[in-house]
């Protein structure tokens, strides 16, 4: 075992959970999973579930992806109902996250101004999912340890050559067989090894490309940091002496005021910028919204967001100097708050556990490059160790998910998937990129484009099967903000929930098409969504208000209704009511002649006849 895989292994002994990691890295695996975010590890923990063999790898010591490991912890949920509490994993890391925040007496509606939305630290999150991992005990998690190169037979992928780095910075290679890998890091970046043709901007990978235009923007990019109120004075590494590089105080004066006045509108004051981003705080024992209370830790996520474009994420070089960038950006919003608004208490929090082995070696080289940040090291250390990443590569998949798939303003409905195996939520949300010129207007009209956070509506809608499957690569999938997407879909599916639950479908995905021994492309969609139901993992885009999910009418229900043999009115199923006229019409076209006498009894016949079709019955 080598020492940053027994690090974690550890912790999770002394703080979690019984450790269920590998001692060492096996020859062959079923599923590999390249990025333990928010999409990757819910894939692990799905396919792991199902007793398949999983490597799930990382190049950070962090898992968590945008949600922890870029401190992004405001859970992004549109559904006003909530609902989406009550979806698959993601529904688990709530129930996690709120028991933990029970025994301390605190809440976790923090953030967005205490409107009802889920918010936990980020160590809080780590630690959830590395107990998820760690009771699992077919997965093995290798942190530090980055996908270097696919092997593949043809069209199909055989294994990959592993970059494994020990906390004192030694690199070791290893071989390693797979039957399925999934991309499921922050930037697609296995996608461009595995062959497969994908779309990055408003560009497609295989196309080539006119040195002459300009260069495409994706999303801005934010490197967000924690801070919190010290009940004293912070301590002396965390105190600014003098302003970072490129400091400009007026870029952030146009969203947050120096001043204390109350404002609906930019510049927000103090107040609404930390119950934007406000997090419960374990270590204060202070409950935010009882009188009134500001909470007393945040992330910073405002005023400091970053341009990005295709070649910054396509070229090593320039990605690390924008990355450098908007470090620097957040350096300088940091500084403002606590300099130029007085507020001499607040600072980079210095207990999220950030400042490990990769934040290390992480800033000694940026500082090596870049020796004016030197006065800032022990702040940069425990900063996230990746940034928020909005927007990736995206594979060209069986599906491409579109914005007319997705659009929710009345009387517009979404599309209705057979194949559907996630329900998202969020409205359509881009930053920095609304221009047509930009975007994809072959697959999203112009008068499609969001002017305005909201636009084109939300609520849920379906993600079908076909977006995690590329067109021709057999044996990979995808899992994170890297499905099969226009750019301005993505700004709907990008979220936390969303990724995780995209991310536990590839996971069902990958492990059904191991214990078959078939690509995932041959999988019949109705084994997917079978296992994800089981799992408590909702496919339809009505609630089922009098089914619980433990019911076993729940299962029949759900498939019957998402395959279009039995229609919904509302947001019940009515399971005793006789099939409606509408019922009877799409059970006869489904081939049920004798229509029986409940709407239960009808899709408990139409479950039967997908899944004995499924398994060839």
């Amino acid at each position: 075992m080598n020492h940053h895989t027994r690090r974690i292994v550890l912790a999770i002994v002394l703080l979690l959970a019984p450790a269920a990691f590998a001692a060492d890295l096996a020859d062959h695996y079923d599923v590999v999973i390249a990025g333990a975010g928010t999409g990757g590890t819910a894939a692990a923990v799905a396919a792991g579930r199902l007793g398949v063999s999983v490597l799930l790898v990382e190049p950070t010591d962090w898992v968590g992806g945008q949600a922890f490991a870029a401190a992004v912890t405001s859970m992004d949920e549109a559904s006003r109902d909530l609902s989406v509490r009550s979806r698959g994993l993601y529904a688990e890391l709530v129930r996690r996250g709120n028991a933990h925040y029970d025994k301390l007496n605190l809440s976790t509606d923090t953030c967005y101004n205490g409107k009802g939305h889920f918010c936990l630290e980020p160590r809080v999150g780590r630690a959830i999912f590395l107990s998820m991992l760690a009771g699992t005990p077919t997965v093995t998690l290798s942190l530090q340890s980055t996908v270097t190169k696919v092997v593949r037979d043809g069209d199909r992928i055989t294994g990959l050559d592993l970059a494994v780095v020990s906390d004192d910075g030694k690199t070791t290679t290893h071989h390693i067989a797979c039957t399925v890998l999934i991309d499921a890091t922050e930037y697609g970046d296995v996608l461009p090894l595995t062959g497969a043709t994908y779309r990055i901007g408003n560009r497609l990978s295989d196309q080539p490309v006119d040195p002459a235009l300009p260069d495409p923007p994706m999303q801005d990019n934010t490197w967000t940091a924690v801070i919190r109120e010290y009940e004293s004075d912070p301590p002396e590494d965390f105190i600014f002496k003098s302003p970072p590089p490129n400091y400009t105080p007026e870029h952030f004066a146009r969203g947050l005021a120096v001043d204390g006045s109350a404002r609906n509108e930019r510049p927000w004051n103090f107040d609404r910028f930390v119950r934007y981003r406000g997090m419960p705080d374990s270590h204060r024992m202070t409950q935010a919204q009882n009188g009134g209370k500001l909470p007393t830790r945040t992330h910073i996520n405002f005023t400091n967001d970053y341009p990005f474009s295709v070649n910054d994420v396509e070229q090593p070089d320039l990605r690390e100097q924008r990355e450098y960038e908007s470090i620097v950006r957040t350096l300088g919003l940091a500084y403002y708050i606590q300099h130029d608004m007085g507020l001499s208490h607040w600072a980079i929090a210095d207990d999220e556990g950030y400042d490990g082995p990769y934040n290390q070696r992480r800033v000694e080289a940026l500082i090596a490059k870049h020796p004016d940040l030197a006065p800032y090291r022990t702040m940069l250390v425990n900063m996230p160790v990746m940034p928020y990443v909005r927007e990736s590569r995206r594979i060209v998949g069986l599906y491409t998910l579109t914005t007319a798939d997705i659009r929710r303003d009345k009387p517009h409905h979404p599309r209705d998937f057979i194949t559907s195996i996630a329900i998202a939520d969020y409205p359509v949300d881009v930053h920095g990129s609304h221009s047509p010129a930009v975007l994809e207007t072959d697959l999203d009209p112009v008068n499609l484009i969001p002017h305005k956070w909201g636009d084109n509506g939300m609520g849920p809608f379906q993600i079908p099967l076909g977006c995690l499957i590329p067109i021709k690569i057999d044996g990979l999938l995808a899992a994170e903000k890297n499905i099969s997407q226009s750019r301005l879909a993505n700004g709907a599916t990008r979220l936390q929930p969303s990724t995780m639950l995209t991310g536990q479908a590839a996971g069902t995905l990958a492990a059904l098409a191991a214990l078959r021994h078939e690509p995932p492309r041959f999988v019949p969609a109705v084994l997917v969504q079978q296992k994800l139901l089981e799992a408590r993992d909702p496919l339809t885009r009505e609630r089922f208000d009098d089914l619980k999910k433990d019911d076993p009418l729940f299962i029949p229900a759900q498939l019957a209704v998402v395959h279009g043999a039995l229609t919904m009115t509302d947001q019940n199923f009515h399971p005793d009511a006789a099939p409606t006229d509408a019922d009877r019409a799409a059970l006869m076209q489904f081939g049920v002649k004798d229509i029986p006498a409940t709407r239960v009894a009808a899709a408990k016949i139409v479950a039967d006849l997908l899944l004995k079709s499924a398994e060839g019955k």
